[in-house]
């Protein structure tokens, strides 16, 4: 257990560079709160969020669900982003299953066409696809704090090629054009929870070993970034949540560096229903960079059968933010 501490207070004192791999959006929970999630993390999407928290959590919870979320075809910085989630989760332990595609424009590049003397705006685009198969396992410290830490098998499937700006057609197919190569890395994420009867507190470090996988030719490579994440959560009133969560890690994007920030909320709207939502933005800055971004999310979910939830949620944001929805089932006991 002292060994797990100092990893975890390593991680956060020895954050290396980011390069530039944006985060799936896993949970549709979560993602329906803006992703201000890490002080919340209650159920089995806490394997992803924060492992600690399941310490505080659910007796028993299972989530299985899907999020898809892009930017419109016309950004200057398009990205799909897609997370299919099956986690089972209790107090001490849990275990998941992620598959996550990541497809972004990494580099703009102008090319000059002889025979119409006019310019063609290419992208280069980059693709990652992977499954993560996990074992979290938690400790408590003392009765408000728990230490917690998910181990990972992923397999990832890297590809690169470039694609023409106006044929928004190759960029979603860029996955069947190019070439990929699949490498298994061993990864882990690990979490503090401090929990107290109105509010909680957690930290989260997300990819932790920083796993690289080449594309077929060697070239060029994709690595999932170390990711710090901090967050405060409150109980206003006994029905409803609200929380705050910063990056203390920045990403790098084609347009420039990212650093998240999001605050959301949850409420019991009735005895089998609950409403939530949330915003997140870049709070890196720089004019030549994406901006703000904001994103805006809307969410729900319906108790339908005993403790079997299903939940919902959709996304819209600005020129550079996502769009999307996701859907889900719970079982929270």
């Amino acid at each position: 257990m002292r060994s797990l501490i100092f990893t975890f207070f390593m991680a956060i004192t020895q954050v290396s560079r980011a390069v530039a791999q944006t985060e799936p959006p896993v949970g549709v929970r979560a993602t329906g709160m803006g992703g201000a999630f890490v002080a919340v993390a209650d159920d089995a999407s806490a394997v992803f969020w924060n492992p600690a928290g399941l310490a505080s959590g659910s007796y028993f919870s299972l989530a299985l669900d899907d999020n898809r979320l892009q930017t419109p075809d016309d950004t200057s910085f398009p990205h799909r982003r897609s997370a299919f989630m099956l986690a089972l989760g209790a107090p001490a332990l849990g275990m998941s299953y992620l598959s996550t595609t990541v497809t972004r424009a990494a580099q703009p590049v102008i090319t000059l066409d002889p025979a119409s003397g006019t310019n063609t705006r290419l992208i280069r685009v980059e693709r990652l696809a992977a499954r993560h198969v996990g074992a979290t396992l938690v400790q408590s410290l003392t009765r408000n704090l728990a230490i917690g830490a998910t181990f990972k098998l992923v397999r990832g499937s890297a590809s690169t090629g470039v694609v023409n700006v106006a044929d928004a057609a190759a960029f979603d197919a860029s996955g069947d054009l190019f070439p990929a190569r699949g490498t298994t890395k061993f990864d882990g994420d690990i979490g503090l929870m401090l929990a107290g009867t109105y509010a909680k507190a957690g930290i989260a470090v997300l990819n932790l070993l920083e796993p690289t996988f080449a594309t077929p030719d060697g070239a060029a490579s994709i690595t999932l970034e170390r990711r710090v994440r901090g967050g405060v959560s409150l109980l206003v009133r006994q029905t409803i949540t609200v929380a705050a969560d910063v990056d203390f890690t920045k990403a790098s994007t084609s347009l420039g560096e990212w650093r998240d920030a999001a605050i959301g909320a949850e409420a019991r709207a009735a005895r089998r229903a609950w409403v939530r939502g949330g915003i997140h933005w870049n709070t890196a800055g720089g004019d030549s960079g994406p901006g703000a971004a904001p994103i805006a999310s809307l969410g729900g979910s319906y108790t339908v059968y005993g403790s079997v939830l299903a939940d919902g949620q959709v996304s819209v944001g600005s020129e550079n933010g996502d769009r999307g929805w996701g859907i889900g089932l719970r079982f929270v006991f």
